[in-house]
């Protein structure tokens, strides 16, 4: 049996402020320990900015948050610890971790998210969790590496048999607050938002007026606000097409409804629909967010089977030719073969947890 904790819902305490002679003594035991050549002016500046940005809760404030920390788990004493979330999100636990892990503890950590290894450039998230890891649970991809070990996608959308509507369209769009950051590129990050919704905007305005939209925006908090600035204000004002219907959340209730599931970006929800078999397509244009070259044979082949397109007028004809998706493209051996293709990299279905059960135990910790 595996013990499971949920996320902890205490905050970190931060009664002590801003400390300077504190973080002046810190900052002179970091420059003992970390040589930076004269010559390196990011690393000069990265180490200068520790003494401004270095969090309260594990400088000013950490014996606080340790003794809170150890309050909360004094009776979890595990000899393997498996998280694919809070590790990153979740404070207190990671005071935990910490602990355990230095006394012995090993540390198995799972995929959070559909966007690893899927782009050119890299995030520092994997880096970090491999660093950290004992051993790695992807949801598909190797590497060469024994620690990582591919166990598959832990939450798939369940697929259930409905009577479709052959006139709807469900199109999934992307995290609004993430626009500014998320787009991995060497150009400038806000106008490759723009081409984004742009883009989106055009689609939307270009589906045939005999379907019905629905517009999933992404829900933050128990008022299903969007997470930053919102969407759906800008697009309300630039879509001229009148069969829009806004939603937030709800998206695995509603994504059985139709076959013409269109995800607007490559990541989680897009993930959770084609490992289980619901029929989805996917428009993701490389102009601002460049595709891993690595994994560049599963996306052509997606490409020419339809399955992934990557202009708009591509993907809107593809959508307003119903009885192509309806009844032959989806069920079509080649379209079955890239899907698997794709599936086994970024999307293995998980056959019960029993299964990953028997991953994770012939792992030999």
């Amino acid at each position: 049996n595996y013990p499971y904790l949920r996320p902890i819902n205490s905050d970190v305490r931060d009664k002590r402020k801003f400390d300077q002679n504190l973080r002046k003594t810190f900052l002179k035991k970091i420059k003992k320990e970390v040589q930076v050549g004269s010559d390196n002016s990011f690393e000069s500046i990265a180490l200068e900015l520790i003494y401004f940005m270095f969090p309260r809760c594990y400088l000013e404030n950490f014996a606080d948050n340790l003794d809170v920390s150890n309050t909360i788990f004094k009776n979890h004493n595990p000899k393997i610890i498996i998280d694919s979330v809070s590790y990153h999100k979740d404070e207190l636990f990671k005071f935990w971790i910490a602990q355990k892990t230095q006394k012995g503890t090993k540390l198995i950590l799972y995929q959070h998210g559909g966007y690893y290894e899927q782009f050119k450039f890299k995030d520092d998230f994997l880096a970090h969790e491999l660093d950290i890891s004992d051993n790695y649970l992807s949801w598909g991809w190797k590497k060469n590496l024994k620690k990582i070990t591919p166990a598959g996608i832990p939450i798939s959308f369940k697929k259930k048999k409905l009577k479709k509507n052959k006139n709807l369209v469900n199109i999934v769009l992307r995290t609004a607050g993430d626009y500014f950051v998320n787009f991995s590129t060497n150009g400038n990050p806000y106008k490759n938002s723009e081409t984004y919704i742009t883009d989106v905007i055009n689609i939307v305005n270009n589906i045939s007026r005999d379907k019905n939209i629905r517009i999933f925006l992404h829900p933050a908090g128990e008022k299903n606000n969007e997470i930053g600035s919102p969407l759906r204000p800008y697009l309300e004002k630039k879509i001229i097409n009148n069969n829009v219907e806004y939603m937030s959340g709800s998206l695995e209730k509603k994504i059985n409804e139709t076959d013409l599931n269109l995800f607007t970006y490559i990541g989680t929800p897009y993930n959770q629909a084609i490992s289980n078999n619901i029929p989805s397509v996917l428009y993701h244009n490389e102009k601002y967010e460049p595709l891993n070259e690595e994994y560049r044979y599963i996306y052509n082949s997606m490409i020419e089977k339809k399955l992934m397109h990557t202009n708009t007028s591509s993907i809107v004809n593809h959508i307003n030719n119903e009885n192509k998706i309806l009844n032959n493209w989806w069920v079509e051996k080649d379209t079955i073969e890239s899907r698997n293709l794709f599936c086994n990299s970024f999307a293995r279905k998980i056959k019960s947890i029993d299964h990953l059960k028997e991953v994770i135990q012939e792992l030999n910790l």
